[in-house]
């Protein structure tokens, strides 16, 4: 779960809305005396990542805007200048680390408020932009992701990343970075080292190719605004609409089978509820996914990629022995390639032999035997009778 919150919920114009409305810093910081946050209940968020089948959490330390929801030694345009003035940081790592989940925090180099950012002075700039990451990653406990997004329009050369990359691993030594941590407008000409691309990939808005040389995550929005360009709406807006539970499980199953995760992004409202039609949604993934654990946690994506009736996951033993889950898919399928009624699947013996088939699907036919033959150079996979290929995602475990 990604969780998109800051002054930026207030006028409910998007985490942007600082910037294209071009308000000036001190016309924005009136929003803090607006930001009361008086719904703000993080155990009730970590619940509701528990039910709708997550497993990390990400929250917005600060974005582009420059505010900090914690309280810093190095600035003043952060919670504790508002109404509510409690540590919202605190209080979320401590729900999310109760809650058996994994923790991280989204912290943007870009910064439109910080009045040295990118300046002559950048120095100092750089001294504040340390100083919170080190105050992220020594008060909260375990912080198992740090989620950079961008360092604007710059050079390399003014950020000196291979410090904070030392100083993060120090106090987190398993610690995983994203690839945005150095991703600069204009001042890169060449590729980055090997040692400054991060620990995984971020394809945002749109779903990941199969790759499994690079660890990758996929970060989508439930929301969306009417009538713009862009494919997601982070932060609460008022006027957004709500991505249906179809096509949420969709972005699920492609990044399962091409092997990849799905970071989810709700934006809280300024009181630091959920929108109900979000929240909605959240909760019927999380009952899906419930039928279909087994197919989705702790696998890889392949052997079978990007097939006409979907894709396949695939789990080893210690032996390297393989249990292969095939996603048959319609939401995934090619266009006029889904399989519907009870129509045969016919797959390719890739050499793994296998002996058995069940039936995974929600709800009806749990665990029934597949019929399973093998003919020539491919598997004849036969559903039981009275069962027909799910809508959604209907999963056929070979053994």
């Amino acid at each position: 779960m990604f969780l998109h919150w800051g002054l930026y919920a207030i006028p409910g114009r998007g985490e942007w809305y600082m910037s294209n409305a071009r308000i000036p810093a001190e016309q924005y910081e009136r929003y803090m005396q607006e930001f009361t946050a008086k719904a703000y209940d993080p155990r009730d968020w970590a619940r509701r990542a528990k039910r709708a089948g997550m497993q990390y959490v990400v929250l917005t330390a600060k974005h582009h805007d420059g505010f900090s929801n914690f309280p810093s030694n190095y600035d003043t345009f952060t919670i504790a200048a508002t109404p509510y003035g409690k540590d919202i940081v605190e209080q979320f790592a401590a729900a999310v680390h109760a809650a058996g989940l994994r923790l991280g925090f989204y912290y943007s180099g870009r910064d439109w408020y910080n009045p040295y950012y990118l300046t002559d002075q950048h120095y100092r700039y750089l001294e504040y932009y340390f100083g919170q990451v080190s105050e992220l990653l020594t008060r909260y406990g375990q912080v198992d992701v740090l989620w950079f997004d961008s360092l604007g329009n710059s050079s390399l050369n003014q950020w000196d990343p291979r410090t904070m990359i030392r100083r993060i691993k120090q106090y987190h030594p398993d610690i995983l970075i994203n690839n945005r941590m150095n991703s600069t407008r204009g001042g890169n000409k060449e590729p980055l080292p090997d040692d400054l691309k991060g620990d995984f990939l971020t394809p945002e808005c749109k779903l990941g190719p199969f790759n499994t040389q690079t660890p990758w995550e996929s970060c989508m929005t439930v929301a969306d605004i009417p009538g713009t360009r862009w494919t997601g709406n982070w932060s609460y807006t008022s006027n957004a609409t709500t991505k249906p539970v179809e096509t949420s499980i969709r972005f699920l199953i492609n990044n399962i089978v091409k092997d990849g995760n799905l970071l989810y992004n709700i934006g809280p409202t300024p009181l630091g509820t959920f929108d109900p039609k979000q929240a909605e949604t959240f909760l019927s993934m999380g009952k899906w996914i419930a039928f279909y654990k087994e197919a989705i946690y702790n696998t890889r994506g392949g052997p079978y990629r990007d097939q006409p009736w979907g894709g396949s996951c695939y789990r080893a033993d210690h032996n390297g022995k393989k249990t292969v889950y095939l996603h048959v898919s319609p939401l995934i399928a090619r266009q006029g390639k889904e399989l519907k009624g009870n129509t045969p699947l016919f797959i390719k013996d890739i050499g793994e032999k296998f002996t058995r088939a069940t039936l995974i699907v929600n709800g009806t036919g749990n665990g029934k035997f597949v019929r399973l033959e093998k003919e020539g150079d491919q598997y004849k996979i036969t559903l039981p009778e009275g069962v027909t290929w799910d809508r959604l995602d209907t999963v056929i475990k070979l053994q």
